[in-house]
């Protein structure tokens, strides 16, 4: 998982650039619980990736801004 952290004025965002899970490895969890544990480290920090699995991101949560996903 590659992340960044970025400093918009008085918010700070955390911005997932990329989520690679081998296929063999699919489906058993290791992506939410990245998540879960990014949201554990991080509470104050808000979300934000761009992705097309629609579906996947919404079941944790997200929120479709337009152009990607944001948590909370």
């Amino acid at each position: 998982m590659r992340i960044n952290v970025y400093i918009n004025l008085d918010v700070y965002t955390l911005y997932i650039t990329e989520i690679s899970i081998s296929k063999s490895h699919r489906k058993k969890g290791y992506a939410k619980a990245s998540i879960n544990y990014l949201q554990n480290l991080y509470p104050a920090i808000r979300i934000e990736l761009l992705s097309e699995n629609n579906g996947f991101y919404e079941k944790l949560n997200f929120r479709n801004i337009g152009t990607g996903y944001r948590l909370p």
